[in-house]
């Protein structure tokens, strides 16, 4: 059975080193915060604040006291920053299997957690090969590491497309948070999709 996440997506790239700066305090109220506006499910990345705002966000969900099985935990892995601590001298993606599986690993311990709900692959690259990759993956679902699998980055549209898209949602206002609700009963009509396409194609619908 396919895991249900929230009809938005906290994301968390902002919340640390990278952007708010926010301290395990800080974070452990914004996940409640979240989480009483139906917010359940978080996106995180390996390299989110320099590696290191999965694990003050894994510190602070301690803090809040909410069961595990009350959110839903989602991190990507493959992008490599260029750095002289990792030996990375120019900015990459990388997805062979040690990789692949010692990212999830390390996200698991980061988090706190034993299982990941949702994991990605955070950019496609040029020279990722399906095959590997379905190794390492069929690995990490056959130990219950990850529940599912799957992509990100691949673009397409927001909340109302046929296609089922969850948004992410990088605010860390709480005002802003509380009004998420309002967006899942936005509707739009057959004429407002075709209007978009004319808009974004440049010419009339043929």
């Amino acid at each position: 059975m396919q895991t249900k996440f929230s009809s938005i997506i906290a994301g968390t790239m902002l919340w640390g080193k990278w952007g708010r700066k926010m301290s395990q305090a800080d974070m452990a109220d914004m996940i409640q915060t979240c989480f009483e506006n139906g917010v359940d499910s978080f996106d995180h990345a390996d390299i989110y604040g320099e590696h290191t705002t999965e694990g003050d966000f894994g510190q602070a969900w301690i803090k809040t006291g909410i069961e595990r099985h009350q959110l839903k935990f989602i991190t990507k892995c493959g992008i490599r920053m260029k750095s002289e601590n990792l030996q990375n001298r120019v900015k990459h993606y990388s997805y062979d299997k040690s990789y692949i599986i010692g990212c999830c690993e390390q996200s698991l311990k980061n988090l706190k957690t034993d299982y990941l709900d949702l994991f990605l692959l955070h950019r496609p690259s040029p020279l990722m090969d399906p095959m590997v990759i379905s190794d390492a993956i069929s690995s990490l679902l056959a130990q219950g590491k990850i529940r599912q699998f799957g992509v990100s980055n691949f673009y397409n549209w927001i909340l109302q497309h046929p296609a089922g898209i969850i948004p992410v949602v990088g605010t860390s206002d709480k005002a802003k948070i509380g009004r998420l609700p309002s967006a899942t009963t936005f509707r739009m009509e057959d004429q407002d999709w075709f209007a978009l396409w004319e808009a974004s194609m440049g010419k009339a619908v043929p």
